[in-house]
């Protein structure tokens, strides 16, 4: 999932890019995507996300909304600092075999998404993207949808 709206540094009002929060509006397309992601029949049992400000608010939204016992876990390597490939296969490491929402940023997502399935994905804000991993370095796209 790519993180949900949020405003300009300026518009609002921080210091960094790490620090920009989700709009009202991103916080309404994150519940809105999570509910259809729980209709196409995803069911993640954790939330991964960037430590940047708007993703971890995207990560606490969705773990809401999927009812998760856990808090989001930062990750590190969501900080949109490595290449989608490295993402992906370090996540697997990491985390093999777990059916897990991810929160990070554009290119990082899109880039992993298009590194593993071959296919070209638009990711919006809130933009969410679904994938059967298959192997160490390869998934299959299931679906993507965008608010």
């Amino acid at each position: 999932m790519r993180h949900g709206h949020s405003p300009s540094v300026t518009e609002a009002g921080v210091l960094s890019d790490a620090e920009r929060p989700l709009s009202d509006r991103g916080k309404a397309d994150v519940r809105r995507m999570v509910r259809q992601l729980l209709e196409k029949g995803g069911s993640p049992s954790a939330v991964f996300t960037s430590p940047l400000t708007r993703a971890m608010e995207t990560a606490a939204v969705a773990a809401e909304v999927l009812r998760l016992k856990d808090p989001p876990r930062v990750y590190a390597p969501l900080s949109n600092q490595i290449s989608g490939a490295e993402l992906f296969l370090a996540f697997r490491k990491d985390f093999k075999g777990a059916q897990a929402l991810i929160v990070g940023h554009q290119p990082q997502v899109g880039d992993m998404i298009s590194a593993v399935t071959a296919k070209r994905v638009d990711f919006k804000p809130a933009g969410i993207a679904a994938i059967d991993a298959k192997g160490a370095s390869q998934a299959g796209l299931l679906w993507s949808i965008n608010p």
